[in-house]
């Protein structure tokens, strides 16, 4: 009785200790898509320019609990930009809202993801270079990944140091404040980077 007992516990333990192993490195390599988008996720800023293109930005509600202003932002933040082709009339004039702002029309390509994280490893990233605890992705609606070239995202995010490598820091900052989503047109087309910033 006594040594079946002893084994019935070691059983235990064991299940126990694999099923704890199993988790820690169960996890898909590189960034990928949140299951729970938008659901868990919190939009904190839209930014509209004047090509016709607008971006909603959202960040993963844990993050954004966690987040602290003045600090760096949490280990485990995803940030997502949700963009959108701004409507035209015939002539190919933006057209506008109630509130001055463009009215969003077809979505976007993809999505572009930003994920920091403590515990990258190199076959975690598509590019040899390296932004602080933070590693990019670019994928599909459906999930898949967007066949994308990186690295412009790294070389363009390495110059933002003071505000953790992102660009929307500050209108984070002021969301969390206010509570109100923050606005923001820009008059620079593509992803040149605007005066008080526009990207992730």
């Amino acid at each position: 009785m006594f040594y079946k007992t002893y084994a019935l516990i070691c059983c235990f333990f064991c299940f126990l200790i694999v099923g704890c192993a199993s988790e820690v490195v169960s996890r898909e390599p590189g960034v990928t898509f949140p299951a729970n988008y938008p659901d868990d996720f919190v939009q904190y800023a839209r930014v509209d320019r004047t090509d016709g293109k607008i971006r909603d930005l959202f960040i993963n509600r844990s993050a954004f609990e966690a987040f602290q202003p003045g600090s760096t932002l949490p280990n485990n933040t995803v940030i997502i930009i949700d963009g959108y082709y701004a409507s035209r009339d015939a002539e190919g004039n933006l057209l506008l809202d109630e509130q001055g702002r463009y009215i969003k029309d077809a979505p976007f390509e993809n999505f572009h993801i930003a994920h920091k994280r403590s515990d990258w490893t190199d076959a975690d990233f598509l590019s040899s270079l390296r932004v602080g605890q933070w590693n990019f992705g670019s994928f599909n609606p459906d999930g898949t990944a967007f066949d994308e070239d990186l690295n412009a995202c790294f070389n363009c995010h390495q110059v933002q140091v003071s505000t953790d490598f992102t660009y929307s820091y500050r209108q984070l900052a002021r969301f969390s404040s206010s509570g109100e989503i923050q606005y923001f047109l820009c008059n620079l087309s593509e992803r040149i980077a605007c005066p008080e910033e526009t990207g992730f």
